[in-house]
């Protein structure tokens, strides 16, 4: 019905099936062809965030925005989650929650425009939600943009992190389990990049986490094992000058995002020119790191989003492309 500006991946034992966002609404993408009628609607926009999680009841899909209540999929109904609905979230007012992810069987949420971040239960899809201030640990201010799960190796120890990120480009890395108990998550070290780029400004790449920011796209492992270095140590630095030249040109425009296609071996890196209208990529050859760009001298992918769901890549814009 519109310019497509989410892809809502799920999985289940049953199989996959996509959702896209367009407008005010969800829409059922899985089969090709002309879209039908939406199974969400009277949303208030279409930049959402979602993410997969499992418990033993079952496969699970959240997807939030910071502005409409969150939306649950169950693998066959919606519903908008608040206090009062089923699963429900407690303790927080959902309509502020964005961002979901799932870190070491938790669901985590930013919340819209303030340092905290709020957690459920263990294997839970809903429940009384707890927060976590970052307040006192991000001295530079602003607000928290990402909640980055990452597994990172270092010369003693390899374990799964929980990063936040804030629009100002600090990063405070925690490790554990439990949030709720004493000296059982524990903070590791607050680093500092360049101000990450969009509300997508993250990607995962195996067990690492590349993020998408004025220092180009950096690597949270490498950042933990070695700090913020040269420009040569950045995923991009080939490509550096004409990313940062799009980052000051572009980087207020929504569409920013990186995706990871294994079968594909490339890694993509989409830049909005034109908001819901022209876009171009930087692709790099993941075996060789070679670079190149799709669209920007012809033959555009005019996307908005993108995500890989099996093996396949799927982008949105004005239609939906499976590649």
């Amino acid at each position: 019905s519109g310019f497509v500006e989410s892809l809502l991946p799920y999985a289940n034992v049953s199989g996959e099936k996509l959702f896209a966002a367009s407008g005010t609404a969800f829409y059922d993408a899985t089969s090709s062809g002309a879209i039908g009628s939406a199974v969400v609607s009277g949303l208030t926009n279409a930049r959402w965030e979602s993410t997969n999680i499992a418990t033993p009841a079952g496969q699970y899909m959240y997807a939030m925005n910071g502005v409409d209540k969150p939306e649950f999929y169950d693998g066959t109904n919606w519903v908008a989650v608040d206090s009062g609905s089923t699963p429900a979230i407690t303790g927080v007012t959902t309509t502020k929650l964005r961002n979901p992810v799932v870190w070491k069987n938790r669901l985590w949420a930013v919340e819209t425009a303030t340092l905290n971040a709020w957690y459920l239960p263990v294997q839970s899809i809903g429940g009384a939600a707890s927060k976590w201030d970052l307040t006192s640990i991000f001295s530079e201010g602003g607000e928290l943009r990402a909640i980055i799960p990452v597994s990172i190796a270092t010369a003693s120890d390899f374990d799964d992190y929980l990063a936040f990120i804030t629009t100002e480009g600090q990063i405070a890395i925690y490790s554990g389990t439990d949030p709720a108990t004493a000296g059982l998550f524990v903070i590791q070290g607050v680093y500092k990049i360049g101000k990450p780029i969009g509300r997508r400004c993250f990607f995962k790449a195996g067990a690492d986490a590349i993020i998408i920011c004025s220092d180009g796209l950096v690597s949270l492992g490498n950042l933990v094992r070695q700090g913020r270095g040269k420009k040569t140590e950045t995923i991009s630095y080939k490509i550096q000058a004409a990313l940062n030249a799009d980052i000051q040109s572009y980087g207020t425009q929504f569409g920013w995002q990186g995706v990871l296609h294994p079968l594909g071996n490339k890694i993509i890196i989409n830049v909005p020119v034109v908001q819901d209208s022209t876009s171009y990529q930087y692709v790099q050859n993941t075996i060789n790191q070679s670079w190149c760009t799709y669209g920007k001298l012809g033959s555009p992918w005019n996307a908005a989003c993108f995500c890989v769901l099996g093996d396949v890549l799927y982008w949105g814009g004005s239609t939906i492309v499976a590649k």
